[in-house]
């Protein structure tokens, strides 16, 4: 038996069930467009037609195909006639079809016409359930937090977050503020960091680099980004030069995702976090050159472009100096001497991917490009380090830092100098 013709026995069955009855039965004069009621609300056309090998009823022909229903007096003469469908396809050698709808039809209240569906009418088709689910949306995304302590504190529930997925073996892979959210807590008494969007995620063991991942270039790891091991060992990371050079030739290692890299994103998070927000009480009068330089720079990090990440990594070797000489134009020294301590996170973490580099990795299947560094590797150490630095920024902080961000700063100045200008004009003008 056919998978079509499967479908067509238990759509007719469904139609006999006893159950069924007390629809009641189609009356004279009238339609019986109330059978197919209970299983249909509201179907669209696009919906029906993605069904392979299906034919779909033009809505000119309603009229036509409800002039064979207008007879049929009883839920069991429907469901005859649609057997009687069936079998006529199969006797003609074809597939028989799918019964279905695609609304309950509204044919016209004519005369009964004669009780028998024309062989020439096979156009019926398979009852399909349309649901429609609404959610109401409860979480904002991190972009839309305005406080740059409520900012870091939720940056720490996200690596908090990261770490379970690290301890069941998980890998994220696309850690962005847009993934970041953010929830009122139900008791009032603050923000929940919630990760969102796991159509990326994967077990440890069964992410594979020919995965189609769409990378989020602003906050990916660096070596995700480059697809490529970017910070090998140097000959100070071992007692010897012969140990170095045993080490550096041993053996290649090949890149993929790992834990390390989703705790990279983060970082990258909360680095974007500060350098994007511009305080209310700024250090130096912002203007719209100011701030247009500041955001230029912002986004030769933040880009969505390999040079971009490129600009990032140098950034992570050089402990990110020069966004933090940049910061000092808006904030005061209360606010960079902590800002200075986070980003020697950027110390630690290369120092987690060179001891990654000293232990071999194990290959699991015979693919040679299919190997990686065990999973046991990987501790809360980096974790841990992390979010005793976000700490320590925020014991530093004031109970509210108001921000804003760089475009709306901008958005702001170059309103009030379009708005002064043209007072300016109106005076010129007034003075002829």
């Amino acid at each position: 038996m056919t998978p079509e013709s499967t479908i067509e026995r238990e759509s007719a069955t469904d139609l006999e069930d006893p159950s069924k009855a007390n629809m009641g039965h189609c009356r004279e004069n009238t339609t019986c467009t109330h059978l197919f009621e209970h299983r249909i609300d509201a179907l669209v056309e696009s919906d029906i037609s993605i069904l392979e090998r299906k034919e779909i009823i033009p809505s000119c022909q309603w009229e036509t195909v409800g002039s064979n229903l207008v007879g049929l007096n009883s839920h069991e003469e429907v469901a005859h006639a649609v057997e009687h469908l069936a079998a006529d396809k199969h006797s003609q050698g074809k597939a028989a079809p799918i019964p279905s709808l695609l609304y309950p039809p509204r044919f016209s209240q004519g005369p009964v016409s004669e009780a028998k569906l024309s062989p020439s009418r096979k156009q019926v088709h398979h009852l399909r359930t349309h649901r429609r689910h609404v959610f109401r949306e409860r979480c904002r995304s991190f972009y839309e937090v305005s406080d740059l302590r409520a900012g870091l504190e939720l940056c720490k529930g996200y690596v908090a977050g990261l770490s379970l997925f690290r301890e069941v073996g998980y890998v994220h892979r696309d850690i962005s503020p847009i993934n970041c959210l953010v929830l009122e807590s139900p008791d009032g008494d603050g923000l929940v960091s919630k990760i969102s969007d796991l159509d990326c995620c994967k077990g440890y063991d069964q992410a594979s680099v020919h995965d189609e991942v769409a990378i989020t270039y602003q906050f990916t790891a660096v070596e995700v980004g480059l697809r490529k091991i970017c910070f090998y060992p140097v000959m100070a990371d071992f007692p010897s030069l012969e140990e170095y050079m045993e080490a550096m030739f041993a053996y290649d290692p090949h890149p993929h995702f790992h834990f390390l890299h989703d705790l990279e994103s983060v970082f990258w998070v909360a680095s974007h976090h500060i350098a994007n927000s511009i305080p209310d009480d700024t250090r130096n009068i912002p203007t719209v050159d100011s701030v247009k330089a500041w955001q230029r720079m912002v986004k030769s990090y933040f880009g969505v472009t390999t040079e971009s990440i490129l600009r990032r990594r140098a950034l992570l070797q050089h402990n990110m100096a020069e966004l933090y000489r940049g910061l000092k134009q808006w904030w005061t020294a209360e606010f960079t001497g902590g800002f200075l301590r986070l980003f020697v996170f950027s110390i630690d973490l290369i120092a987690q991917y060179k001891a990654l580099q000293k232990q071999p990795q194990v290959l699991l299947t015979p693919d040679a490009l299919d190997r990686r560094w065990p999973e046991d590797l990987f501790t809360s150490d980096a974790y841990d380090t992390l979010i005793s630095l976000l700490d320590e920024v925020l014991s530093s902080l004031p109970s509210e830092v108001p921000v804003s961000q760089t475009w709306v700063v901008l958005a702001k100045l170059e309103q009030a100098a379009a708005e002064e200008g043209r007072k300016n004009k109106e005076s010129k003008l007034a003075g002829q």
